[in-house]
């Protein structure tokens, strides 16, 4: 199972249908007991999508196994979301990343909660 903790590894490129990794390195986290899981990612990193409802890659060829990431905050859920969604792929929204990476930065310039 997935959780917070959990870490993931994937391959960022394309075409990578040829490619067992990363996938294939599941057997081997199980068996030494870690918690990671190798999955499919794919990521719209551009500014497609962002008025127009158009989509930044074809998602037939997606698995429902995998993880389709979107940086755009505006709209909410952009037509790629929408299309992984209706494929049974988990999503990441824009706003989540955003959350995630602002966590980073605090940590890492060890600024505390504000009050």
């Amino acid at each position: 199972m997935i959780t917070g903790k959990t870490r993931l590894y994937g391959i960022v490129g394309h075409p990578i249908g040829h490619v067992r990794v990363p996938t294939a390195f599941n057997e081997r986290f199980a068996r030494d007991g870690l918690d990671a899981r190798g999955v499919d990612i794919a990521v719209n990193a551009t500014s497609v999508g962002l008025c127009d409802g158009e989509l930044s890659f074809d998602v037939s060829g997606l698995t429902c196994a995998t993880l389709v990431a979107e940086v755009i905050m505006k709209p909410e859920k952009t037509a790629l979301i929408l299309a992984a969604e209706a494929r049974g792929c988990p999503v990441q929204q824009g706003r989540h990343m955003l959350d995630d990476q602002m966590d980073l930065m605090f940590e890492f310039m060890r600024i505390g909660a504000l009050s």
